[in-house]
């Protein structure tokens, strides 16, 4: 049983980085005339110190900096692995905590498949957009995480990802800082792979027509 449990991350691991060598592939071949800027944005990157001194004069943006055509996009995990995603706007239960059953229909009031353009969109968002960086950290308001509000102990929505009875869910937003606070049922390796981060967290809120200003500085 360890054998087989040894081999089921060892796939799991490999399969994270095959779609991130898959997808920096497609960004390199797909990236027009941003290629020299999305060169000079990974050195920069990865020159960043480990923990900056002071916040950054800017703030990080979010731009559209890929055109990996809808074929390519779908042959990426999660698209590649499942065939329908719902969105899930929750109920907000006050005597609940953390972690939750989303798959029990007491958690939500509304539930929809997305459909062909929505589906579009999204892969869009997690593969054709990038966080330009000014940080090594995202910039959001810690304290109003910490406040006793029973609502920002939910998300904002879930999406669903079903094929064939397997299933799993991303809770958003999810606070892409910290690894504790992600609210998902994929596995760190497979949730690597979607290259989320907060910027992108607010676009995905925003077209599903469930984002909260509170939630994130401005």
């Amino acid at each position: 049983m360890k054998t087989i449990f040894l081999i089921f991350l060892l796939l799991k691991s490999f399969l994270s980085l095959s779609q991130n060598q898959e997808l920096l592939s497609l960004r390199d071949k797909y990236c027009n005339k941003n290629c020299e800027f999305y060169s000079s944005q990974l050195s920069y990157v990865k020159n960043l110190p480990d923990f900056p001194t002071r916040e950054p004069a800017k703030k990080n943006k979010l731009l559209k900096l890929f055109n990996i055509p809808l074929e390519k996009r779908l042959e990426l995990f999660p698209f590649s692995e499942y065939d329908s995603i719902y969105v899930i706007k929750p109920n907000y239960l006050n005597d609940d905590k953390e972690p939750r059953d989303y798959f029990n229909e007491k958690y939500y009031n509304t539930k929809y498949l997305i459909n062909k353009k929505q589906v579009k969109k999204f892969s869009d968002i997690l593969f054709n957009y990038y966080e330009v960086n000014y940080s090594n950290f995202t910039n959001i308001n810690r304290k109003k995480i910490g406040c006793d509000c029973i609502e920002r102990e939910y998300p904002q929505l879930i999406l669903l990802f079903v094929n064939n009875g397997k299933k799993n869910y991303i809770g958003f937003p999810f606070y892409a800082y910290n690894v504790e606070n992600k609210r998902t049922s994929f596995s760190e390796e497979e949730f690597k792979s979607l290259d989320l981060d907060n910027q992108k967290v607010k676009k995905i809120l925003k077209y599903f027509n469930a984002y909260n200003d509170d939630f994130f500085d401005e």
